[in-house]
């Protein structure tokens, strides 16, 4: 019996977890109109909006009468209705900017784009930015200016020690890149 009760409290205890995680994703989608399962920058973004103010304020020495708002200060100002466009649009949930990237890569040829990947992210698909770069509809002499790095952390890969020097370093090639051309 004493083992009835304990697998009863603990189910119990997982459903209402499992209650309380439902009803926070049946608010978000009712507010907003969609649901975003990347909810891991909650944890940081206190913290990196305060560094980001203090290093405005106190290092740079720029806009002391300013502060910085994250992207959750927008007050849900967002735009999310962009609708995909063509047969390659799947993804209903969220915004489609794919015909933008490859329109403006077309008008403008000298266009670069690097992309910075985690393998092992638990909030963004992996696949969908490759399949999403491999599918841009460019002609092979502008696919040429797409470039993906790949890092051992997640979507952060900044919070990673190792990581961060390659991204550094990959991101200061790019720019050598973009701007010798």
């Amino acid at each position: 019996m004493a083992y009835f009760l304990q697998q009863l409290i603990n189910g119990l205890t997982l459903g209402s977890i499992y209650g309380l995680i439902a009803i926070g994703y049946t608010m978000v989608y009712g507010i907003i109109g969609m649901i975003n399962f990347a909810h891991g920058d909650i944890f940081m973004v206190g913290a990196f909006t305060a560094l980001i103010n203090s290093y405005n304020h106190e290092e740079l020495k720029f806009g002391k009468d300013k502060v910085y708002h994250n992207t959750s200060g927008s007050g849900g100002s967002w735009n999310w209705t962009r609708q995909s466009r063509g047969p390659r649009g799947f993804f209903p949930s969220g915004p489609n900017v794919q015909g933008d990237l490859a329109q403006a890569m077309i008008t403008n040829p000298r266009l670069l784009l690097q992309v910075e990947n985690g393998y092992y992210d638990m909030a963004t698909p992996f696949f969908a930015t490759e399949f999403t770069m491999e599918h841009l509809g460019l002609p092979p002499d502008l696919q040429k200016n797409v470039k993906l790095d790949y890092y051992n952390a997640g979507h952060m890969m900044y919070l990673h020690d190792e990581d961060r020097v390659s991204l550094h370093n990959q991101i200061a090639s790019f720019i050598d890149r973009a701007t010798k051309q």
